[in-house]
């Protein structure tokens, strides 16, 4: 029997686990980038260095999905505030992209034309779900989710969340489940940055089978392919690739919950 007098001191859940996902940078911005390339003075034959040229160009658009130029596809918010569940998966794919899978678990799906428009849409979320008590969890959390979302936020003149004020940077609980990873794993105390895939394998994480169907590198492209299908007039397609985003998108949030949970005892 639970002692009566313990009982105030249990309280329920206020966390949010947050987890974004990106698109290439523009054609422009990817460009210039390009521009930058010095060809190898050892090198002449003219195919030889655009060869290197063209390599050179492909890994640029890869990486320019890491940058501050990169638009924000995809944001999937899970946990709990209280007694209130918390469930939403925005994206900034278009309005029309039902996802029936994700309604019957209760998750909120919201498609929105711009990028601005969803991430107006988060800071109202977040303003009306979070309290300066609700812990933000996520992996890889502070250097890219939380310092990407302020930057596009800043960029579309969308007013910053109060959960996401620098001000708050001191006061508002957060937990990175990758700065705390070597806490629970040899392998991350030795590695400047450890990967989600490797905290869920030091966890003994079961269910991490959406690694497998696609990983976060492949997301840009993917993105890329759904907005020209849908540009094209491929809507299955376009359909198709979109929901496959936002659903990788939610099984992330799912699994960095569960690794929270876990390293914070509650299981």
């Amino acid at each position: 029997m639970i002692n009566a007098a313990i009982l105030p001191m249990i309280q329920p859940d206020n966390y949010l686990v947050i987890d974004i996902e990106t698109g290439y940078a523009s054609d422009d911005v990817v460009s210039e980038m390009i521009k930058q390339w010095e060809p190898p003075a050892n090198i002449k034959d003219p195919e030889k260095l655009q060869a290197r040229l063209d390599a050179y160009a492909e890994e640029v658009k890869s990486k320019s999905a890491l940058t501050d130029a990169a638009p924000i596809v995809s944001i999937a918010i899970n946990g709990q505030v209280g007694l209130n569940k918390a469930a939403y998966a925005l994206h900034g794919m278009g309005t029309t992209l039902p996802m029936p899978a994700l309604d019957a678990m209760g998750v909120q799906v919201v498609g929105f034309d711009t990028e601005a428009a969803m991430l107006g849409a988060l800071t109202a979320i977040l303003d009306t779900i979070a309290n300066p008590e609700t812990v933000l969890v996520g992996h890889n959390l502070v250097a890219f989710d939380l310092a990407k979302l302020r930057n596009r936020m800043v960029r579309s003149k969308a007013a910053l969340p109060a959960a996401l004020r620098p001000a708050q940077e001191e006061s508002q609980p957060v937990y990175d489940t990758m700065r705390h990873a070597k806490w629970f794993s040899i392998e991350a105390g030795n590695s400047p940055f450890f990967s989600f895939k490797k905290l869920e394998a030091a966890l003994g994480l079961t269910n991490a089978g959406h690694k497998n169907i696609m990983s976060g590198a492949e997301v840009p492209a993917k993105h890329a392919e759904a907005m020209a299908a849908k540009a094209a007039g491929n809507i299955q397609q376009y359909h198709d690739l979109a929901t496959l985003i936002v659903a990788y998108n939610w099984q992330d949030v799912i699994q960095e919950e569960k690794a929270f949970r876990m390293m914070t005892g509650r299981y």
